[in-house]
């Protein structure tokens, strides 16, 4: 009888083990479980704030074109728009309404000639392009000044020439 009895307690320990083993388990399931609902709370969160902040400058670029063309905007216009707000980010539509309007030629059409060409030359972000616009800049800048030293050459007072 003897052994059958050390049987019994061995089974009851091993079953104490494997409860103990299972309930720390769950626990740690459990935990991993949280761990993902609270992850997906933040996603959730910081998606929501991104719509709302894309909602906002949805809004915002409309009342900015309107300002910067005096004029309001057409629905067909406000589907451009939003096409473009799918395409590229708040201050790069901003910016190419900017230069349109620098230019002096407000209208859609060349607004998005320069989000095209944007695109074309593969910039992301606002600061590759006003690097690129620095550059170009310059250069023009470079030009005109050597075009400006020819034409300030005074020919009829040069004595290499009798």
């Amino acid at each position: 009888e003897e052994p059958k009895k050390k049987q019994t307690k061995t089974k009851k320990k091993s079953n104490q083990n494997q409860n103990k083993t299972k309930s720390k388990s769950n626990e740690m399931i459990d935990l991993l479980e949280d761990k993902d609902k609270e992850m997906d709370m933040e996603k959730n969160k910081e998606k929501e704030e991104g719509d709302i902040l894309s909602i906002t400058n949805t809004k915002n670029i409309y009342e900015y074109l309107e300002k910067s063309f005096r004029r309001t905007v057409a629905p067909i216009e406000i589907e451009k728009l939003d096409s473009w707000m799918e395409e590229f980010n708040y201050e790069i539509v901003k910016h190419a309404i900017d230069s349109s309007t620098m230019s002096g030629v407000k209208t859609f059409n060349y607004v998005e000639g320069i989000l095209r060409n944007w695109k074309a030359c593969g910039y992301k972000s606002l600061e590759e392009i006003e690097a690129h616009e620095d550059s170009h800049y310059n250069s023009r800048i470079r030009t005109k000044n050597i075009v400006n030293e020819v034409f300030d050459y005074n020919w009829l007072e040069d004595d290499d020439h009798d």
